[in-house]
């Protein structure tokens, strides 16, 4: 999550960032790339309201706090 608001932060000139929305463009025509394994990871712990293009520190911790407990919840809960 940090590395996907550092790459939303940067400038659009910027390698990284075409990279990363060449990423983007990949995952809405249904291929795989970082932006398509992220979106995987918000929808594997249903933060659906993950507002990704303002993600900031404190809501990293918060999101991260979230999946931790949700994979904790997993791990009980699996026979």
């Amino acid at each position: 999550m940090k590395y996907f608001a550092y790459l939303n932060n940067k400038d659009n000139e910027s390698i990284v960032k075409q990279f990363f929305h060449m990423s983007k463009n990949l995952h809405f025509i249904n291929n795989s790339g970082f932006y398509s394994n992220f979106m995987n990871l918000i929808e594997q712990y249903h933060l659906s309201n993950l507002d990704h293009e303002s993600l900031d520190n404190d809501r990293i911790r918060r999101y991260t706090t979230n999946m931790k407990e949700k994979y904790i919840i997993l791990l009980v809960t699996q026979p």
